[in-house]
């Protein structure tokens, strides 16, 4: 997944994007950039490979500019080099773009055809083709952004900026978008992924899809308008208060992010258990107190879905329900048999996964009951689904799961308990403070652990076993 990151305001905003992309480099990325407006021009440096070649560019170059846009890519489309690296631009746009547009080459061959000459082999360029190709048509940005996103098909979060004012513009659909603002700073801010605007932003806003953002800064304050596609002010957004802090994205005194957020599970089972039963999530289990569907579809990918194997033993075991477990991915692309009656449970920890939003889209024209069990409070899967329960994990760096597998295990536990209706708190107190305590009795022998690690590391494969409720986990 690509990562974005935008900003405005008083100080150099080169450094605010570049702080932004490295906090997101654990996404996986292959280029970088930055795109930034000089005194009378859009300005682009971008580079092959780590953050650090753009930075050493950067250093070069010493640019300074208050408005700027910057991006990570993941290729989808094009070859990796310097060439097809992001941002885009050209005299009047630039623009960084997350996501996929599937009626790219159809869109490519009819811009062509009328004279455009693309100079990447990437399909974001054919959404700056767009941009360009409608302002000249109808000189406002606004108007020129939204028309090419009603063009454009498949799942996909822009970016623009443009040398006509010093706005940023932002617009999904289906994949993540969040804005944010400090009006003590009066600045504004646009990524892909919330911690990347962790110590900048006061408020964050998380838009619905096709809602176009606005952020804009004045002298004397920022903020963000949102507007429809027809132009007119949207109230579909959500809004969130900074809830976190720098040292939430720092290793601490770990080697490493994974170590770290498999050190964090004892104090994060423990919150678990007085978040359900002592604090906010304590109403969301008694609204599915009783619940009893015919049938259970349980949709993820990847760590999620091998969460949802664990979690369909226990609707079977304790609830008696025909459960079954599949990849979203598959899922949305086959015709499955979904009835009146059903339930589907999404699993995902960003929230954002394409596959899953679009499994539950399928569930939820359906008619039937969906279900989150989701790790980003204000994402499109939350905000899709009738019931959300949170699996209060934080920030996971980390590229293999640990500690969101073993919330979203717990929460599944925690949510078959509900619909059963016996949940004893203080048996389950009980229990999660012995699971936490195990874990860290585990713990312990870390300088164990690594000199197994540093005997078998060199072997070629290796094959893990399990039965029952070690199976999900031995896959």
């Amino acid at each position: 997944m690509c990562g974005i990151v935008g900003y405005k305001g008083p100080q150099n905003a080169i450094v605010p994007v570049l702080e932004g992309l490295t906090r997101l480099e654990y996404r996986g990325y292959d280029s970088a950039g930055v795109s930034f407006k000089g005194e009378n021009s859009l300005e682009l440096i971008k580079k092959e490979g780590q953050i650090g070649n753009l930075k050493a560019l950067v250093e070069q170059k010493n640019p300074y500019s208050n408005i700027a846009i910057g991006h990570t890519r993941w290729a989808t489309h094009g070859a990796v080099n310097d060439t097809n690296a992001h941002p885009h631009i050209n005299e009047n746009f630039a623009i960084v773009h997350n996501g996929i547009i599937e009626n790219a080459r159809e869109l490519k061959e009819e811009l062509e055809a009328e004279g455009y000459v693309f100079q990447t082999q990437t399909d974001t360029e054919v959404f700056l083709a767009l941009v360009t190709t409608n302002y000249k048509k109808n000189p406002s940005v606004r108007n020129a952004i939204t028309t090419a996103f009603e063009t454009v098909k498949g799942n996909s979060a822009f970016v623009v900026m443009n040398k006509f004012n010093d706005n940023l513009y932002a617009i999904k659909r289906g994949a993540p978008l969040v804005c944010g603002d400090n009006h003590t700073q009066n600045e504004v801010f646009i990524s892909s992924d919330p911690y990347a605007l962790i110590g900048f932003a006061e408020n964050i806003y998380f838009p619905q899809d096709s809602v176009l953002c606005e952020a804009v800064t004045t002298p004397h304050e920022s903020h963000i308008n949102f507007y429809e596609l027809n132009g007119n002010p949207s109230t579909r957004f959500d809004t969130q208060k900074k809830q976190m802090n720098l040292d939430i994205v720092s290793k601490g005194e770990h080697e490493h992010f994974m170590l770290k957020e498999i050190c964090e599970q004892p104090d994060l089972v423990r919150s678990l258990l007085a978040y359900y039963f002592h604090g906010e999530g304590k109403k969301d289990l008694i609204e599915l107190k009783g619940l009893k569907p015919e049938f259970i579809h349980i949709i993820g990918c990847g760590t999620a879905w091998h969460a949802g194997l664990l979690i369909k033993n226990f609707f079977e075991k304790y609830n008696k329900i025909r459960t079954s477990v599949e990849l979203a991915s598959e899922f949305r692309y086959r015709d499955p048999a979904i009835h009146a009656g059903d339930m589907g449970l999404f699993i995902s920890q960003s929230g954002e996964t394409a596959d899953t939003l679009a499994s539950c889209e399928l569930c939820l024209e359906h008619k039937i009951k969906a279900v989150s069990i989701v790790n980003t409070e204000g994402s499109t899967l939350y905000r899709n689904c009738h019931h959300n329960l949170l699996i209060k994990a934080g920030v996971e760096i980390g590229v293999a799961s640990t500690k969101a597998f073993t919330q979203q295990v717990l929460t599944g536990f925690l949510l078959s308990q509900a619909m059963r209706g016996e949940i004893d708190e203080k048996i389950f107190e009980k229990e999660f403070n012995l699971l936490a305590e195990r874990i860290e009795d585990i713990l312990k022998h870390e300088e164990d652990i690594k000199n197994i690690a540093g005997q078998v590391y060199h072997y070629k494969g290796f094959i893990f076993t399990g039965r029952g409720a070690y199976f999900p986990i031995a896959l």
